[in-house]
């Protein structure tokens, strides 16, 4: 579906899911114990310099509908805006509770249209292959994500800046999924990195970036993460899903050199790093940066 930027990497092996741009399934019946996501389309009308304020605005006004109607959202960056996923609420609705709050029609900051898919997709519209359990906790992880950038932005004066922020909060994502250093240094190779080598501007950003991981990797995440309470908050909701997905994959499964990380749980943390990746602003280069930058930082960790 055109328009969404989630970079998804292309693996060097072939991978039984499907890559590149979120495409929504057909609509398929929800389990009984789960409550149905809708999507809705909203185009930012307002130039590149005015994004983020109006991107805070449009969050307080889906936050402020989602308590009204007891309901959960979760936003995935496009080209012109965001894809928004709400649960329990049609689009349609949200749809006129949005638009009514901005100026009526399209010249205002925004304006919102609802996709034609009825409420009754999995928890994780564009993961259809991904069995509920594990779709549920995905979804709590977009949601707390999604709140986390979010509140990152309304930040006037944030002591990390997103590159640096998302390098910390993956590796330890990754670690709380079960994930030793070499596991993540090693997932980051496989799906972030071909055998294209960086420009060399690239490669000096890269250089930079891994001796400022580096040094963060070397203090304690919590300690770290502290200093700024939204962090700590984001960090918290992060690590635990990431120990829901260690949990729900395949009993045995222990984090040595040796072992083998179980495909289930590589392709959820792929999924979860892309789109948090994608929420933070990364375009492609700078995701091959930062991947170089974890793997090499992370490699230097373990030869400590």
């Amino acid at each position: 579906m055109s328009g969404t930027i989630l970079y998804l990497p292309t693996p060097r092996t072939a991978q039984p899911y499907t890559q590149g741009t979120i495409v929504v399934p057909s609509p398929t019946p929800a389990p009984a114990d789960v409550v149905g996501w809708s999507q809705l389309d909203l185009v930012f009308t307002a130039g590149p310099q005015a994004r983020t304020g109006v991107a805070i605005v449009l969050a307080d006004v889906l936050d402020e509908l989602c308590a009204q109607a007891s309901v959960r959202w979760w936003f995935l960056n496009q080209d012109r805006g965001w894809r928004v996923y709400l649960q329990g609420l049609p689009a349609v609705e949200a749809a006129a509770w949005v638009n009514q709050a901005g100026p009526t029609g399209r010249a205002g900051p925004w304006w919102a249209a609802p996709a034609p898919t009825p409420l009754s997709m999995r928890p994780v519209g564009n993961l259809s292959g991904v069995p509920g359990p594990r779709a549920l906790v995905l979804a709590d992880l977009h949601c707390a994500d999604s709140q986390g950038v979010l509140d990152y932005l309304r930040e006037d004066h944030p002591l990390l800046v997103p590159r640096h922020l998302a390098g910390i909060l993956t590796v330890a994502l990754c670690h709380a999924a079960g994930l030793s250093t070499p596991h993540t240094a090693d997932f980051v190779d496989q799906h972030w990195l071909d055998a294209t080598p960086l420009e060399k501007a690239a490669r000096v950003r890269a250089h930079g970036l891994t001796e400022m991981l580096g040094a963060y990797l070397l203090t304690p995440a919590t300690r770290l993460l502290d200093l700024d309470q939204y962090a700590a908050v984001w960090a918290s909701a992060l690590a635990d899903a990431g120990g829901r997905l260690c949990a729900l994959t395949h009993q045995g499964f222990t984090p040595t050199p040796s072992a083998t990380v179980p495909d289930a749980l590589q392709r959820d943390l792929r999924h979860a790093v892309a789109a948090h990746w994608n929420r933070l602003g990364l375009h492609p280069v700078d995701q091959q940066v930062l991947a170089v930058a974890i793997r090499n930082a992370l490699w230097a960790k373990g030869k400590r």
